[in-house]
């Protein structure tokens, strides 16, 4: 009777311990300086986890230095863990564009290059085309060519350590590297 009760008890904390949990999805993005994409999307609700990296190349095992010397195909990137029932994809990816200038071709604000060109790499069918689809919506509201691209994730490489939550771990660098580089000044100059 006792070994009963033990895994009726089991039983019972593994259906609620499975009710607590919302289904989560991922998505990665490409907007420029890895920091500054995951300080802005530690900030929207339902997100869950954020992870700067390596997407959208060839390399096996890129890191830092090859990446952003352009050495490689690889885009900076962040991986994004969000729950869906508080979060869609298409809002998700409304958010990322309010968070980047899509109207520059080869980098984003002060870091030029390939390496740092706005993208969406998506990881199915069923994102291409939401993605495409929000692609078209920002072209249509902008009226400008929009030069975000649609890829194909590869393979999410983390980043080094050091570079995981940036700017919480160096609030002064990070808060001047922003500053500098006119990110939130030229956000609002697209996005008015």
């Amino acid at each position: 009777m006792l070994k009963n009760i033990k895994f009726l008890s089991v039983l019972g904390c593994v259906f609620l311990v499975q009710l607590g949990y919302a289904k989560m999805s991922t998505a990665i993005v490409a907007g420029g300086c890895f920091w500054c994409v995951q300080a802005d999307f530690d900030k929207l609700k339902g997100v869950v986890k954020t992870e700067v990296g390596y997407d959208g190349g060839t390399t096996l095992y890129p890191n830092y230095k090859q990446v952003s010397q352009g050495k490689t195909d690889h885009l900076e990137v962040v991986k994004v863990w969000y729950e869906d029932d508080v979060l869609g994809y298409a809002q998700f990816l409304n958010y990322f564009f309010k968070h980047i200038d899509p109207t520059v071709k080869n980098g984003q604000f002060c870091d030029l290059g390939e390496q740092y060109q706005s993208a969406i790499l998506y990881e199915n069918d069923g994102q291409k085309a939401a993605a495409q689809a929000v692609v078209d919506n920002m072209k249509n509201y902008l009226n400008k060519p929009i030069y975000t691209q649609l890829r194909p994730s590869t393979m999410f490489t983390p980043a080094e350590e050091y570079h995981q939550k940036y700017y919480l771990k160096n609030p002064i660098s990070y808060g001047f590297y922003r500053w500098q580089c006119g990110r939130d000044a030229r956000l609002k100059e697209v996005w008015q």
